[in-house]
């Protein structure tokens, strides 16, 4: 007689709970969900399908700090319970203004925040490799070699004559977009129009799709220097999944 069974345990990791939901068909192995809980949130939930695994938080909003340990502790969980060392996920990170917070930071900090936190890259070497050498190219080169300010405003699309008159001061004194974009208060910084930018020069070596965090190192990986992100809690609207796997609207 064919039988669907399904089995749930509970493990205390640090201050968190993570529960592990394992189903099978007769002895056969479907899926396991992973959900890791607080005190009073349910954060992250992942699934674990034919040995490829997928990872996604709901749609709230977090903490940078909460948010970089949730995904650190439930990979390092995974990775413990079965032989998964590569997860790749879609970026879907954005700031409630809708604007992606992989532009802003790579336009404050040089790289996106899972660049940062976790040493993602493209899946696609030869892309990620452009992607790298245009963003070095577009921050740290002479800016005024090749454009003006009025060329930067076409491209940016800057809304408002008080905008425009506060970043042709920063313009005239800077010579890099990195140290342009360092003078822009902080206060200023989520704007429409720095994602704008960032997108133009990156639409052929960048996409949020597509990323590849090796979870064997994680533990390994420090925080270094204080980076960028808003003044405000993040949605990280991620999804991780191995090569090959598609699981929609999970």
């Amino acid at each position: 007689m064919n039988m669907a069974t399904t089995q749930t345990t509970i493990s205390p990791v640090e201050k968190y709970t993570i529960s592990d939901e394992t189903a099978f068909y007769n002895s056969i192995l479907l899926y396991r969900k992973f959900v890791i809980y607080d005190s009073e949130n349910e954060y992250i939930y992942a699934f674990v399908k034919y040995n490829c695994a997928e990872l996604c938080n709901y749609h709230d909003y977090f903490s940078e700090k909460k948010m970089k340990k949730c995904i650190l502790l439930i990979c390092q969980h995974i990775q413990r319970l079965m032989s998964i060392n590569e997860i790749t996920f879609k970026d879907y990170t954005h700031i409630p203004t809708n604007i992606p917070l992989y532009h802003l930071s790579i336009a404050f900090n040089g790289q996106t925040w899972y660049e940062k936190h976790f040493n993602a890259r493209q899946s696609d070497s030869e892309k990620h490799a452009l992607y790298r050498k245009t963003v070095d190219e577009l921050l740290y080169s002479d800016m005024k070699q090749n454009s003006t300010f009025h060329d930067f405003l076409i491209i940016a699309q800057v809304p408002s004559l008080e905008i425009i008159h506060e970043l042709h001061e920063i313009f005239k004194k800077t010579t890099t977009y990195n140290e342009f974009f360092q003078a822009i208060p902080y206060k200023n910084r989520c704007q429409l129009w720095v994602s704008t930018f960032i997108r133009h020069y990156l639409s052929d070596t960048f996409s949020n799709n597509g990323w590849i965090i090796d979870i064997q190192n994680m533990s390994t990986i420090k925080s270094g220097k204080k980076s960028y992100s808003p003044r405000r809690k993040i949605n990280y609207d991620i999804i991780y999944n191995t090569s090959g796997l598609t699981i929609d609207d999970v």
